[in-house]
């Protein structure tokens, strides 16, 4: 069971097939638990043979039903695919229902279901039954005891759990470590109701009794104690467990639903309280209303308001005084009237010297000169299109701007700069304020993160956005997993699907719009919004960036990280409309603080928060009903409760500031990392109120501060685990990083290689060519990949091949190379042995024909003089048909040797043929291609006077090309019709040398000497006349006589000298000397009357001769004569593997044959006038 578990475990990332589930099937039907494996549309693809069993069928039929239409009872069909809705999503779940067995009767029974790897299109399910009226059921109690189950169970991501009838649990899974903290062995034994909290416990145990009186499924919510002290809501589903018709415990599956509680309770609140404040604003609406009235009655008492102006300007200037950004301010006529203790800390000028100053006199410090700054162009928007600086205009007439000020700190500094002009009660301009941000370091880590990136592009398929590529026709090249899951497709259907796919025409306009302003300025186009549409037709809003991809400086495309901001966009909507009245009652002051970069809010001296501004809203992602009127520390996290609660008591009671780091939950459930500084908020007569607190939200510098060291430890620890070499090295080509694959490749060790200053070990004379192709690197086109030969001993050289990556700074220098190398040397070897075979004649080593042509081709436009050599080998044909082709390739290698030695290093020469050869002389004369020919003849000559097998003949012919306007083909084709010339001159004499040596090599066997060609001559002659013959037949027979056995020259000395009787395939390879013998006469003129006959001197008279199965008549008569004088030639004379008959006898072996291989009549012609022929000669 474990082992399968494990299978399916380890499946999990894998597509399974129909093989994987044969596996299973095989281990399921013999387990003796009741299991199924089926599909959500019922389809069974295994089951137990209990389980079949138990409802009667056979194992076999019950794979061909259908587990919901056939099996289970009818009432619950319709809630079966409800009840499994969990395992869709990757849980499992456990419900009730009924089976029938094959009689019609129902069974109860409780499932446990648990989704299993996907097959393809289908996604199976394991049921694990219990059935009430089995004993399976009552073996949920002591699962603990039961090997398979809890292995089964504890491999599930769900809490659960049984127990007895008392309530004391009997086994719970693993998952109660993740969930409560204790580990199985802690739970068991114990009571539930020990895990709930106390004041719960009396409610609890009357719930749990009257579940074990009726025995009925149940779902229901309580509250659980976690080991460390908290407490937990979980959602328990529970079934009865049934033993014998009698309740005998239960089991459950448990979920964690505390945040999600939690989440619902804060919203009510939040509806609540937004319900209150709207009714609170009518009334606050009509208050002021009468107070505008009353104002009105008051306008006389002008002494009072101009204190109460007063008042309300000290108590702007103690707010802008406590800001902890530098913030300034300017009159009308650009006269500074405030400067906060920030700003004198940035620049160093103190309030009283710069109070009152104008003319851009408040730029010195930031520019060293006077200039419009951001602030100026808020009084005076016209400066706008004279200035350098990128300006960010919203909400009408507050301007953004990131601003590189050199007179600040040692090497300058960043400023995020944010101003807004400021109006009176009637909206007369009558000022302007400027809010100041250091932000150098967050620009050092964007630029950490930048470089980064080029590092890291495959973490693009882990982030929580969207990213996305298009072509430059908006084609989708390129999906994140994010991405495609978002939008409800999978990534290959997003692939080349074009982007308008995805949104209505208004939003694909937009993107169009998008896409042409980056192609056109080169430039990221960021915070662009617009609507994307899902496969299913719902839509949701989303934050863009796009960015253009370059090649060679060019955009090709674009890429694009998209956020889904659908519900902040409905939280700023709410919040905007919420606001709206509220905003005309504070517009002066909101101008100020909603114009700030930090979050701040305050708080009565109970801690209640009174109000809060927009950043804080955007930080907390809460809208302003929910949290107006919420304690502070409810939005803290727990842990950190404790130091708020005394933070604020310190400030309402001693009015005590401070600042500190405070990790907040946002609504989300997420965390924020803020950086808050605190002050007790005072009201009349000095008298504490309340705190007011300004924060900066830093999660994300810490985020990009801990991605930074994270996806620097991913990435080498992904680097260490390749099998090729990489390496990293400073433009000197100093090595400062290694791999542990490039280490065991060298057999260093990582520190010797990088303390001594090792470089990659280039072989030197690949060094320069290396070096020039690095230099040609640039940011548009930073890598290049290269194959060049490495040192790994003094004396072993192997390829590798690199792929050299320069990363560049911002100002284009090149910081140091990443590469990558693996060996290629096999790879090498094998490519010049098939390059060496594609160009050469595999028997005689020369380049071939195809070389021969490119080499022609080549030449074809050569201005330069150029001769064609053509060679033709005489007699080849003979030579393979008489004496085999070894003898001829044989010849063909010393031909090829003899030529080699004859032509000089630039000269191209070619086995062009079976029998020809070609060379290319370039730069050729006359002269020379005539010196060439000459010293092939000498070389042929020379060779011929010592080859005593047979002589070598061939036949040349060149041609000469001094005009390049001549196509090379057609000296080609002089040269080869040169050479046939002086073939068909000399072609006689050539074939007569090579029959001579052909009848040379007849002469040295044995049984050729000592006068057979002179005997069988006189026997032939004999019978010819005494037949009547005319002369010149009898002459053709004398010939025959000398020639008729010429082919055996082609057989084998082991078969023509054997002493004793040949083998049925050594008499087959005997019998073809009348073939090669007729093929040898064929050449030659002076045999060819008699080729005929040497093919057929072999026929028998009665048919079963060879080579032809002639018979009879049908065999020349020249045929049966030779045939009968050489046989008894043969017999009457010692042979190797005989010694010779006497006369008599031979005579009598003639007429014992006659009839079957020899002419009757001339056997007895021949007996008549042979002997006489051989007494007249004895008596000369």
């Amino acid at each position: 069971m474990e082992k399968t578990l494990r299978s399916l475990n380890s499946a999990g990332g894998l597509d399974m097939n129909r093989n994987n589930y044969n596996y299973l099937h095989e281990y399921f039907v013999g387990h003796p638990s009741l299991l199924l494996i089926g599909t959500m549309e019922g389809e069974i693809l295994s089951c137990s043979a209990k389980l079949a069993g138990l409802l009667g069928y056979e194992l076999q039929e019950v794979l061909e039903l259908n587990w919901i239409t056939d099996l289970t009872a009818p009432k619950h069909w319709e809630k079966i695919h409800s009840e499994l809705s969990p395992v869709s999503t990757g849980l499992p779940c456990l419900y009730q229902t009924q089976y029938i067995q094959r009689n019609g009767d129902l069974i109860p029974a409780q499932v446990c279901a648990f989704p299993l790897p996907a097959m393809g299109n289908l996604c199976p399910i394991l049921f694990l039954v219990f059935s009430q009226s089995s004993s399976e059921h009552a073996v949920l109690l002591t699962l603990d005891h039961n090997e398979d189950y809890r292995l089964l169970l504890d491999n599930i991501n769900e809490l659960f759990y049984t127990y007895d009838a008392n309530g004391r649990i009997t086994f719970v899974n693993r998952k109660a470590k993740d969930i409560l903290g204790y580990n199985p062995q802690e739970a068991i034994g114990r009571y539930l109701w020990e895990f709930v909290p106390e004041r719960f416990r009396n409610n609890f145990i009357e719930e749990l009794n009257r579940r074990m009186k009726l025995g009925q499924e149940d779902t229901y919510m309580t509250k659980v104690l976690h080991q460390n002290g908290s407490e937990r809501v979980f959602l328990l589903k529970a079934s009865p467990i049934i033993k014998n018709g009698k309740v005998v415990g239960e089991m459950a599956l448990a979920e964690d639903v505390t945040e999600r509680r939690r989440m619902e309770k804060e919203l009510r609140l939040s509806n609540e309280t937004l319900l209150r404040i709207r009714e609170e604003l009518v009334a606050a609406n009509q208050q002021q209303l009468a107070a505008e009235e009353e104002l009105r009655a008051q306008l006389e008492e002008s002494e009072s308001n101009k204190n109460a102006l007063a008042e309300a300007h000290q108590r702007l200037q103690t707010i802008i005084d406590f800001l902890p950004e530098p913030t300034f301010v300017i009159n009308r006529q650009g006269q500074v009237v405030l400067w906060n203790h920030a700003m004198e800390e940035l620049t160093g000028i103190k309030a009283r010297d710069i109070l009152g100053r104008s003319n851009y006199e408040y730029a010195v410090p930031f520019f060293g000169r006077r200039v419009p700054m951001l602030i100026d162009m808020s009084l005076d928007p016209q400066l706008i299109d004279h200035s350098n600086t990128a300006i960010d205009i919203q909400d009408g007439d507050t301007l953004f701007a990131e601003i590189y000020c050199p007179q600040l700190g040692v090497n300058g500094s960043y400023l995020s700069c944010k101003s807004a002009p400021l109006r009176d009660r009637s909206g007369n301009l009558v000022g302007a304020i400027e809010i100041m941000r250091n932000i150098t370091e967050r620009k050092k880590v964007e630029k950490a993160l930048f470089e980064s990136e080029q590092k890291y592009r495959n973490m693009i398929e882990r982030i929580d956005d969207g990213y996305f590529e298009v072509d430059l026709e908006g084609n989708f090249q390129f999906v994140n997993r994010y991405l495609a899951e978002r939008i409800a497709y999978s990534t290959e259907e997003m692939l080349g699907k074009n982007y308008r796919a995805v949104m209505d025409e208004e939003n694909a306009k937009r993107v169009k719009s998008t896409f042409n302003q980056v192609y056109k300025t080169g430039k990221t186009v960021r915070d662009f919004e617009w609507i994307v549409k899902r496969k299913d037709g719902n839509q949701f809003i989303v934050e863009s960036t796009v960015i253009p991809i370059k090649e060679d400086n060019q955009v090709v495309g674009f890429r694009g990280i998209v956020r889904d901001i659908t519900d902040r966009k409905k939280a700023e909507l709410a919040l905007q409309n919420s606001e709206k009245n509220l905003r005309r009652q504070v517009e002066y002051l909101n101008t100020l603080i909603d114009n700030l970069h930090e979050m701040f809010f305050t708080y009565d001296r109970n801690g209640l928060i009174t109000f809060m501004n927009k950043r804080s809203l955007d930080v907390l992602g809460y809208y302003p009903d929910e949290i107006m009127g919420c304690h502070v520390a409810d939005f803290v996290r727990p842990d950190e409760r404790g130091k708020v609660y005394k933070g604020i008591r310190d400030r309402v009671e001693q009015g005590v500031k401070s600042s500190y780091e405070l990790p907040l939950i946002h609504k989300s459930g997420s965390e924020r990392i803020i950086k808050l500084n605190t002050s007790p908020l005072y009201g009349d007569r000095n008298a504490i109120i309340g705190g007011m607190v300004l924060a900066e939200d830093i999660t994300e510098r810490k985020q990009a501060q801990q991605a930074l060291e994270l996806s620097e430890a991913q990435y080498r620890g992904i680097v260490e685990d390749q099998t090729e070499l990489i390496c990293r090295s400073l433009p000197n080509g100093k090595l400062i990083f290694v791999n542990e694959a490039y280490c065991r490749y060298f057999g260093l060790e990582k520190e010797e290689i990088l303390k001594g200053g090792s470089q990659i070990p280039i072989h030197p004379d690949d060094q320069a060519w290396v070096k020039l192709q690095l230099s040609r690197l640039s940011p548009g086109n930073p890598s290049c990949s290269l194959e060049y030969r490495v040192m790994k001993a003094e004396n072993d050289s192997r390829w590798l091949q690199w792929t050299h990556r320069a990363i560049f700074d911002n100002f284009g220098v090149i910081v140091y190379y990443q590469s990558v190398g693996r060996d290629i040397t096999e790879q090498k070897e094998a490519q010049e042995r098939l390059t060496f075979l594609s160009q050469h004649d595999s028997l005689t080593g020369l380049y071939n024909r195809l070389y021969f042509e490119q080499e022609l081709k080549r030449h074809e436009n050569s201005t330069n003089s150029i001769g064609l050599i053509i060679c033709d080998v005489d007699g080849l044909k003979l030579i393979n048909d008489t004496l085999g082709h070894e003898q001829g390739d044989r010849l063909l290698r010393e031909v090829s040797a003899l030529m080699k030695g004859c032509f000089r290093g630039d000269d191209i020469l070619a086995r062009v043929g079976g029998d020809e050869f070609a060379a290319i002389v370039p730069n050729a004369t006359p002269k020379l291609l005539e010196e060439r020919i000459q010293s092939i003849r000498k070389a042929v000559k020379e060779s011929s006077e010592n080859n005593d097998d047979f002589p070598i003949s061939i036949s040349l012919g060149y041609a000469y090309r001094e005009d390049p306007n001549i196509p090379i083909m057609e000296i080609f084709k002089q040269a080869d019709d040169d050479m046939y010339r002086e073939k068909l001159r000399s072609g006689s004499n050539a074939r007569s040398a090579m029959v001579e040596t052909l009848v040379k090599a007849l002469e040295t066997r044995d049984f050729i000497t000592d006068g057979h060609a002179e005997r069988l001559q006189m026997m032939v002659e004999a019978v010819a006349q005494a037949i009547g013959l005319s002369e010149q037949t009898v002459n053709d027979l004398r010939l025959l006589a000398q020639f008729h056995d010429i082919g055996k020259v082609g057989i084998p000395d082991s078969i023509v000298f054997k002493q004793g009787k040949l083998t049925e395939d050594e008499h087959r390879i005997m019998q073809r000397h009348c073939d090669i013998g007729h093929r040898i006469a064929l050449s030659v003129p002076d045999l060819l009357r008699i080729s005929d006959w040497i093919l057929k001197h072999h026929e028998w008279w009665n048919g079963q001769g060879y080579p032809l199965g002639l018979e009879g008549e049908e065999i020349p008569v020249e045929c049966r004569i030779i045939a009968i004088a050489d046989a008894y030639d043969a017999m009457t004379n010692d042979r190797p593997y005989r010694q010779a008959m006497s006369h008599q006898d031979a005579v009598e072996e003639l007429r014992r044959r006659a009839g079957i291989q020899f002419d009757p009549r001339l056997v007895e012609v021949f007996i008549s006038c042979w002997p006489i022929k051989k007494d007249s000669d004895s008596g000369q």
